[in-house]
């Protein structure tokens, strides 16, 4: 057997393989002999017809196909220890030649392992923002929370103002009389067609109201028209704002622990948040530092997988693929395009990430496992070895695993890091 190799790119090599002749007639003779056992011949048993003879009743190209199966394993297994190639994936094989009394050659395309070239990433400067929380975003949550716990009244012997909560029957022009939904919307948070058409109308009056779509570059939409009956006007009642009003709405004795709980949560969000961005930047440095390879396979697999959780979604939801593509206005090569992007996204950081945890020994032990499951279990009110249970039916623990090592590797990486805070007010 001859092999030969051809350097394709860092991550994938070409085996040009070719079998002698005689390994094929041995590989034919076989599939012969498989044939005899199966096949039926008038005036023979099975197992008793003269080769002559069977070879008149089996196509070659019927022998040629199985003969392959043969040959092929074997072969492809001898050239890889030959070569000293260590395959990452299963390879992309093709057909060169196949005759009867002649080598066979074929080739296989052989993905290779990923190979990561770390930049230097240690000491990454990198800008971290810094949120206040005002007194003016903890009394605008409390508005919020006050808009919440509103009641509404029916308004009577006037028209539709500013502020008003409508009661409406909205349906797109065209469909159907019965398709119309019920809906409540408030006056003033709308698109100004829509409110601009409501203002002045009462109990009864129909508009119908054309919306222009969103300009989005590149792709021109059409305008939303709706038909719109009102059946109703309501006016928006807040609570008043008390010691009283925050124990029924946030547990709290008073007032003023009610806005320091807001304030509270609201800063634990701004510390995600900011994380979150910081992370972000620290790996997209990391990745322009680093040079990396991995085989196509690999996207593959993550898209297909992704393709899987997708239709698992609409199925759920009742919608076909079609639905779905015609109604985010894309095509089935546009959006497979998107998923590869954000697999090689996802990819390349994974692969950063765990060069770095395979050179500075970062690793997950069972104890960092027990104690997140043990939270997450206070947190939701259950024992741990039930929600334990819960996450292994749901196939989550080797998800929950990834996200501890990756979070151990960012806080490693954060450490290391140069952070640099920009100050800015709070959104």
């Amino acid at each position: 057997m001859q092999v030969t190799m051809e350097q394709l790119d860092p991550c994938k090599v070409l085996l040009n393989i070719e079998v002698d002749a005689d390994e094929v007639e041995r590989a034919i003779d076989r599939v012969y002999r498989d044939f005899n056992q199966s096949i039926n011949v008038p005036g023979f048993r099975k197992g008793k017809v003269p080769r002559p003879i069977l070879e008149r009743y089996v196509r070659p190209d019927s022998v040629y196909r199985h003969a392959i199966d043969y040959l092929v394993p074997p072969a492809y297994a001898k050239a890889l220890q030959e070569s000293g190639v260590e395959p990452y994936d299963e390879p992309q094989l093709e057909l060169v030649s196949l005759e009867r009394n002649k080598p066979f050659a074929f080739k296989a395309t052989v993905p290779l392992p990923p190979k990561v070239e770390l930049g230097e990433y240690k000491g990454i400067p990198v800008k971290r923002r810094a949120i206040p929380i005002t007194e003016e975003d903890v009394e605008n949550e409390v508005k919020r929370l006050q808009e919440r716990h509103s009641t509404f009244e029916p308004v009577e012997g006037r028209a539709v103002e500013m502020d008003d909560v409508v009661v409406a029957e909205i349906a797109h022009e065209g469909e159907d009389e019965a398709a119309p939904r019920v809906s409540m919307v408030q006056i003033g948070q709308n698109a100004p067609e829509f409110d601009q058409a409501l203002l002045g109308t009462g109990p009864g009056d129909e508009r119908s109201v054309t919306i222009p779509a969103p300009a989005e570059e590149g792709e021109e939409q059409p305008p939303q028209r709706l038909r719109v009956k009102v059946r109703e006007i309501k006016k928006r009642i807040l609570p008043e704002v008390h010691d009283e009003f925050a124990k029924n709405v946030g547990g709290a004795e008073t007032l003023e622990a009610l806005k320091a709980g807001i304030r509270r949560e609201m800063e634990r969000q701004v510390e995600q948040l900011t994380r979150a961005e910081m992370e972000s930047k620290l790996v997209e440095e990391l990745l322009n530092r680093s040079t990396l390879y991995f085989p196509d396979s690999l996207v593959e697999r993550d898209v297909a997988e992704d393709m899987r959780q997708l239709q698992g979604e609409l199925d759920k939801r009742g919608l076909t693929q079609a639905q779905y593509l015609e109604g985010t206005n894309k095509t089935e090569e546009h959006l497979s395009q998107e998923m590869a992007e954000r697999s090689r996204g996802r990819i390349r950081a994974g692969l950063v990430l765990g060069e770095i945890a395979r050179k500075e020994n970062i690793a997950l032990s069972d104890e960092d496992v027990d104690a997140y499951i043990e939270k997450l279990a206070e947190e939701n009110k259950m024992p741990a070895a039930t929600f334990r249970q819960y996450l292994e039916a749901q196939q989550e623990m080797e998800s929950i695993r990834n996200r501890l090592l990756r979070d151990k590797i960012m806080a490693f990486l954060t450490e290391q890091a140069r952070i640099e805070q920009e100050e800015q007010s709070g959104e």
